[in-house]
C-alpha cells in the first residue's frame, strides 16, 4: 500500500512538474549566473549497484563547464543573487517486477513572497523528474538519464540567456 501511494505521488508530481515546465519556467533561470551543486546522499542499494555520489557530481560538474554554467562555492553562492542551488536526488525504486529510478534536478532560490516583503524563504524555481522501471537497475542507465535531466536544465538555462 505505501509504495501504491509512492508511485501515485511520484506520477502526480511529474504532472505538476510537466505544468510548470509549459508555462515557461525556463524564464526563472534568465540573469542567472552559477549555481551551487547537491548531489543528495544515495542510497546503500545504488551504491551496491556501482552508482557513485562522486561520479554524478563530476559528470553534472563537467557537462554545466562546458555549457558555460558557472559552478559556484559556498561562499560565492551565499553572496550571489537568489543564492541559487542546484540539487540532484537518484533514488532506487523496487517493484516486484524488477528496480527502476527517480531522478529528480531542481533549482532552489531565494524567492521574496510580493504580499510581504520581510518574508524570504528558498522555492523551487526549475524542476525536472524522470522515473525509469527497466527491470534491472544499473548504474550506466542512471548517469545516463541523470545527463538527459541535466541537459534538460543546460537546454532552458541557454534559452533563457542567449549569448
Amino acid at each position: 500500500m505505501k509504495r501504491k501511494i509512492l508511485i501515485l505521488m511520484a506520477f502526480l508530481l511529474i504532472a505538476m512538474v510537466t505544468v510548470a515546465h509549459a508555462t515557461g519556467e525556463r524564464d526563472n533561470l534568465k540573469g542567472l549566473k552559477g549555481v551551487f551543486l547537491v548531489i543528495d546522499p544515495l542510497s546503500a542499494d545504488l551504491e551496491k549497484r556501482g552508482v557513485s555520489g562522486d561520479e554524478l557530481q563530476r559528470r553534472l560538474v563537467v557537462k554545466l563547464r562546458e555549457a558555460g554554467i558557472g559552478i559556484l562555492s559556498v561562499k560565492n553562492a551565499s553572496t550571489t543573487p537568489g543564492q541559487p542551488i542546484l540539487q540532484l536526488k537518484v533514488a532506487s525504486v523496487k517493484k516486484t517486477t524488477g528496480h527502476g529510478f527517480l531522478i529528480q534536478l531542481w533549482m532552489n532560490e531565494k524567492v521574496i513572497f510580493d504580499r510581504d516583503r520581510n518574508r524570504i524563504v528558498h522555492g523551487i524555481t526549475w524542476i525536472q523528474t524522470t522515473i525509469e522501471f527497466d527491470g534491472d537497475l544499473q548504474a550506466r542507465g542512471i548517469y545516463g538519464s541523470a545527463d538527459e535531466v541535466l541537459n534538460e536544465f543546460i537546454n532552458d538555462y541557454l534559452a533563457a540567456n542567449p549569448k
